[in-house]
């Protein structure tokens, strides 16, 4: 469990760096940041702004932090739109593990999660296992 006193420093720097201070987040904490954020009681625009990061960061490991990150969501909504971004095809094919082992560890997700990759896992029967 994470103590309410680091839960609020990171929700106060999200929010720093949301306000466009890019040094109240350095890269090595935004993972931890984002997940914090997100696995609260984020907002949409929270959301947004993480989910923003992917599609603008220069860097692999930008995107790469996104993308781990809308796995931990919690709530209902955010959860069916990080799940639908997932299947939209919108996530380049090397990227699509972080979103993905981010749902399927999240306690909140996991069996959803497991439920949908069976739904929507095509047979192909000319691949031999």
């Amino acid at each position: 469990m994470i103590d309410g006193r680091i839960k609020e420093e990171a929700k106060r720097r999200f929010q720093e760096w949301r306000g466009g201070n890019n040094a109240a987040l350095p890269p090595y904490l935004r993972r931890v940041v984002f997940g914090i954020v997100l696995g609260e009681d984020p907002s949409l625009e929270d959301y947004n702004a993480i989910l923003e990061t992917h599609k603008t960061s220069e860097s692999a490991d930008g995107k790469e932090i996104a993308l781990g990150a809308i796995g931990d969501v919690k709530s209902d909504a955010l959860i069916k739109r990080t799940i639908d971004f997932i299947l939209s095809g919108d996530i380049a094919a090397q990227d699509i593990h972080s979103p993905c082992n981010a749902l399927a560890g999240n306690t909140k997700t996991r069996d959803l999660w497991w439920k949908t990759m069976k739904d929507n896992w095509e047979y192909s029967p000319h691949i031999r296992i």
